[in-house]
């Protein structure tokens, strides 16, 4: 159990206050987006009167994102690196808590296939870290074959994503442009923090990703299976083309009654 000493300075807004920096490089980002109404969205999303759903052409969006870390570390301590499979799902929403609207996003819960980094991960981000296994083959045809599974055994979920063209056409995004620029508002998430009733909060800070869209399939979600089929329609998948740094900056908790 955490110490109050430990929560109290999570709490600290002050700007004096050096927040954790967590850096890594990203070997492969992988986005799996799935269209939803915006109102079944909504039903989903905790009961934030300053959070809503983004609008992408008439839909919710919400994303498994995958990331293959490598020497993932905590600034100030270089010497930790480790390799890890870290995947969320998130929601595509906007922070109305301002004069004007600010896309954003709401991460259920962040997941990792590091022991260590599901042990200490909860002090430096503030929330809580699922633990997960990870499987990540490729397939005699060159195909990639993905199943991540939850601490209950449920599947996060299970993907191919092949070496073809794609051929789903999007609902979401008209282009890959729209969707690096819809990817490229949102550096500001929050998710369920260590203390009830609060939300922490880290940007990322760096470069934004390029992607390309590849052509994925989606044969198990467990978020899908608690959805619906009909209210959680897999749309489009999309992979970063580059090696890149990945800083995330924890800014502390925030109370959900903004």
């Amino acid at each position: 159990m955490m110490n109050q000493l430990v929560k109290n300075l999570m709490m600290v807004k002050k700007q004096y206050v050096k927040r954790p920096l967590v850096s890594g490089t990203v070997l492969d980002r992988y986005l799996f987006n799935f269209r939803v109404n915006l109102d079944t969205l909504e039903k989903h999303m905790p009961t934030l009167k300053w959070l809503e759903p983004r609008n992408a052409h008439g839909y919710g969006v919400v994303s498994l994102c995958m990331i293959l870390f490598n020497g993932l570390t905590i600034q100030p301590f270089p010497m930790i690196g480790i390799n890890t499979v870290a995947c969320a799902y998130r929601y595509s929403v906007m922070d109305v808590s301002g004069k004007e609207p600010v896309p954003t996003v709401y991460l259920m819960g962040r997941n990792t296939d590091s022991t260590f980094v599901n042990c200490f991960g909860p002090l430096i981000l503030s929330s809580r870290l699922g633990k997960t296994t990870s499987t990540i083959k490729k397939s005699k045809e060159g195909s990639l074959d993905v199943d991540i599974k939850s601490s209950d055994a449920r599947t996060v979920i299970s993907a191919t994503i092949l070496q073809s063209k794609p051929q789903r056409r999007s609902a979401l995004f008209a282009s890959t442009k729209e969707f690096k620029d819809f990817m490229s508002d949102g550096l500001v998430s929050y998710t369920p923090g260590l203390i009830d009733g609060k939300y922490a909060r880290c940007d990322f800070e760096g470069a934004a990703f390029n992607y390309e869209q590849i052509d994925a399939k989606v044969s198990k979600s467990y978020l899908a299976e608690d959805w619906g089929d009909e209210d959680f329609v897999f749309d489009s998948a999309y992979k970063t083309v580059n090696v890149q740094e990945y800083n995330l900056r924890n800014k502390g908790m925030y109370n959900g009654d903004l």
